[in-house]
């Protein structure tokens, strides 16, 4: 067997043998499914509603009524962080007023793209 000269070192067999063949796929990333429009539509009708009546001044809306929003707002966007965070804030004495409901269904809708975390 004759020896190899430098340049030729990279075109000389492997030493180990044949490299297994990897098989690769070149094929566009698929897109991750995003919520449907009318259940973004009917999740902002539920929390403009709710965040309309919770925003009446002098009636204090029980923690219930909001933990109930917030379980249908569950079933009809699935369980997010930013519904829990709405909760949160509607439970907190005075902050009741603000459109937090609204303000998260936005944030499924938009800022998240419809993407599940």
């Amino acid at each position: 067997m004759s020896e190899l000269l430098p340049q030729d070192r990279f075109n000389a067999p492997p030493a180990s043998g044949p490299q297994p063949m990897v098989a690769v796929r070149n094929e566009p990333p698929v897109p991750k499914p995003s919520i449907a429009v009318w259940r973004v539509v009917l999740a902002g009708l539920v929390a403009v509603g709710a965040d309309s009546v919770g925003a009446i001044p002098g009636e204090a809306m029980p923690l219930v009524f909001d933990i109930a929003v917030g379980v249908v707002l569950t079933l009809i966007l699935g369980p997010r962080v930013a519904l829990l965070g709405a909760l949160v804030l509607e439970a907190i004495p005075g902050l009741g007023v603000l459109p937090s409901w609204v303000a998260a269904v936005a944030w499924v809708a938009f800022a998240q793209g419809g993407r599940k975390p």
